[in-house]
């Protein structure tokens, strides 16, 4: 969470292109995280959640490499979500072009 309202004036007012970079970094000044997600745990869950917002345009941008760049000649995988080791999230790249 941003530390006071002028703070979040300034992000406002800044050109669209870069509120998401001051964003980004009043949330590590602040020790927090998307919506004000401050425990490891609640990280992750954060992150998962972007993971599978994305995957469908990871998996659609890759499509269409495929089939342009490589004539499709490639395969897009999608792995599933599974943690590796405590402490990690996920193992390996969920969409890949092979």
């Amino acid at each position: 969470m941003l530390r006071s309202s002028s703070n979040r004036s300034d992000i406002d007012r800044a050109p669209g292109h870069l509120r998401g970079l001051l964003r980004h970094f009043a949330d590590l000044r602040d020790g927090s995280h998307g919506d004000g997600a401050v425990s490891r745990g609640d990280k992750e869950k954060l992150f998962v959640a972007a993971i599978d917002f994305l995957a469908p345009y990871a998996r659609q941008a890759l499509g269409e490499m495929n089939d342009a760049l490589l004539l499709a000649t490639g395969t897009v995988n999608q792995s599933d979500r599974r943690a590796c080791h405590p402490g990690r999230v996920l193992s390996g790249h969920p969409v890949t072009l092979l």
